[in-house]
């Protein structure tokens, strides 16, 4: 094998391993909701129509579309974003490669099943059609198979069983995929000559049209098949003989010979169930009664009216009024300090990537201590005097997602900062002018999405806010969090072996202190925004909430997003040696101006 042999020690394009997880990310967003809907479907099954052993390989074929979908696919983003990032291949990719080869192998199960029964049912003069028992025993029997045959993979070469796989797979397959259609093409064009002479036509010809137009969808689903699964074997075919390639092209191909079929996963419902008039009046059924989309269409109906015709308790307008007052007074002179020592620099030991980042986030917590407080205050102190404030919500909200957004996405690329630095063999950091457009693009994707709430109201916005930003962020800090514990780990274990590079100890040393100061803001974030997140989903979804609570709960999921802003600068600069010389220096320097 010429890619086992050659390259399997090159380093990997950075830009095909990126391109390749944009591709794979559209294609995990497409494959589970639309496999998810038709698997539901035809389990529930609302007009009594779908329960055919057709459909029963459909929802088999829907099973490994959404094991595609939610194994393959993520392990295969993760996969490459970490060879984006590391530029080299990793030693687990046997797990990605077993998901891809169980999931495909019952996807190309399923679709031999389906053309089977397709031929039996339409060449059949007496519209023979499987039992439900044989369509349950066959999905089982693929399953087995497809559970079974890949883990040969473990025992030879890995390109080689993926030489062996993509032709007999293919040949199989398509030989199947070619008798059937021959044979149901033949067979339909005989029922379409023969409809003028039929006896009793109306229902007859009824049959024959529906029996049509499920072949022409199950034919176009066989087209796409053939049009994915034969280029990515010959990518195979490439990367195994090709002994003159370079590795880029190899690697190249590589990519493309996974990617190809999984195509498949994310199309196959959009091309047969979503085309049936009875799959389609089952999805809409299911989206007009089921719990699950009231609820969503609730959440979307009362968009920002939710309990808003009622004032808030006395109480409670106090309690937050001087909670936020309170956090203000703790969060501007703070901020405003951290951002003068960066600025100014007096012992010159500031001017990093990581601490322009934290100038970034000290400014979102002083926007939100200047801004945002502030608005709270005085909303609230009306509230209490029972003043109309409903119409300037508005403002508070606004404030509060600008500086919010622009507070995660700065831990977000503090997080990636720091994984970058602690887990590279070399001082690997940002320029002072990519740095300065990390922190631009931050403010500008801050302001512009929180404009998105004037047309989708408050608690629309801040469900899909909460969804995605804060679990987006999550999910960078968790990566990062991880990576970087390894890293020190082994920098540590080094250290320890050598004794002999000072400077590289000292490094060592700085290095675990300002990580471990920085995972303090990331164990803090966590305890805050998910708890809000948690919150915002029990003041969408309590149907027996009160208005008292969920005014409670409203005002307490704002409170936590702020306790966080207030606490980033204790977390970080005041415990570092070098913001507090800073800061020393600037306040007895004021002392002076002032004496």
């Amino acid at each position: 094998m010429a890619f086992s042999d050659n390259c399997a020690e090159d380093d990997i394009p950075r830009f095909v391993s990126w391109t390749t997880v944009v591709i794979s990310s559209l294609l995990c967003v497409l494959t589970v909701p639309v496999n998810m809907l038709t698997c539901i479907a035809i389990i529930k099954d609302p007009f009594k129509d779908l329960r055919t052993p057709f459909n029963y390989f459909i929802i088999n074929l829907a099973v490994a579309d959404l094991v595609i979908g939610f194994v393959t696919l993520p392990s295969f983003i993760i996969y490459h974003s970490r060879e984006a990032i590391e530029g080299k291949k990793l030693s687990w990719i046997w797990v990605f490669h077993l998901t891809y080869f169980m999931s495909l192998t019952a996807s190309l199960l399923s679709l031999s099943a389906l053309a089977v029964d397709r031929c039996r049912t339409v060449t059949s003069t007496s519209c023979r059609r499987l039992k439900p028992m044989h369509g349950y025993l066959t999905s089982a029997l693929i399953w087995c198979l497809s559970l079974i045959l890949p883990l040969i993979y473990l025992l030879i070469e890995a390109y080689l069983f993926i030489f062996v796989f993509s032709n007999t797979s293919a040949i199989v397959v398509f030989a199947i995929l070619l008798a059937s259609h021959k044979s149901t093409s033949k067979t339909m064009q005989s029922h379409v000559k023969n409809w003028d002479t039929i006896k009793h036509s109306d229902f007859k010809r009824r049959a024959l049209a529906r029996e049509r137009k499920v072949t022409r969808s199950f034919m176009t689903i066989l087209t796409v098949f053939c049009s994915t699964v034969f280029p990515s074997c010959i990518a195979a075919n490439i990367i195994s003989f090709c002994t003159t390639c370079s590795c880029d092209i190899t690697n190249t191909l590589r990519d493309v010979y996974f990617l190809l079929p999984m195509i498949i996963a994310a199309t196959n419902q959009l091309l047969y169930s979503m085309r049936m008039r009875n799959f389609r009046r089952a999805y809409v059924y299911l989206f007009q009664h089921t719990v699950f989309s009231q609820k969503i269409r609730s959440i979307m109906l009362f968009g920002s009216n939710l309990c808003e015709d009622k004032r808030a308790p006395f109480e409670l307008s106090v309690t937050t009024a001087t909670i936020s007052t309170i956090l203000c007074v703790i969060t501007v002179p703070g901020n405003v300090l951290i951002c003068l020592a960066i600025v100014k620099d007096p012992n010159k030991e500031l001017r990093s990537a990581f601490n322009y980042l934290v100038l970034n986030l000290a400014l979102a917590d002083l926007i939100t201590g200047i801004c945002t407080e502030p608005v709270f205050v005085v909303f609230h102190v009306r509230e209490a005097l029972k003043y109309d404030v409903m119409s300037r919500v508005e403002v508070v909200h606004v404030a509060y997602f600008i500086s919010c957004t622009a507070s995660m996405l700065s831990i977000a690329a503090l997080a990636t900062e720091r994984y970058l630095t602690v887990t590279s063999t070399y001082r690997r950091s940002c320029s002072r002018s990519r740095t300065v457009a990390i922190s631009i693009g931050i403010w500008i994707f801050s302001v512009s999405v929180s404009f998105i709430y004037f047309a989708t109201g408050f608690y629309t916005f801040v469900f899909v806010f909460a969804n995605t930003t804060v679990v987006a962020t999550l999910l960078i800090i968790i990566f990062a969090y991880i990576r970087i514990y390894q890293s020190l780990h082994v920098h540590v274990d080094n250290v320890e072996a050598t004794r002999s590079d000072r400077m590289m100890e000292q490094r060592v040393k700085y290095e675990k202190k300002a990580t471990r100061s920085f995972l303090l803001v990331l164990f803090v974030f966590v305890c805050c925004n998910v708890s809000s997140c948690v919150i915002i989903y029990i003041i969408l979804l309590c149907d027996v909430c009160s208005c008292d609570v969920i005014h409670w709960l409203r005002d307490f999921q704002f409170l936590m997003a702020l306790v966080n802003c207030s606490a980033n600068q204790f977390l970080y600069a005041w415990r570092m040696p070098t913001f507090k010389r800073a800061f020393k220096v600037l306040l007895r320097f004021k002392e002076r101006r002032v004496e």
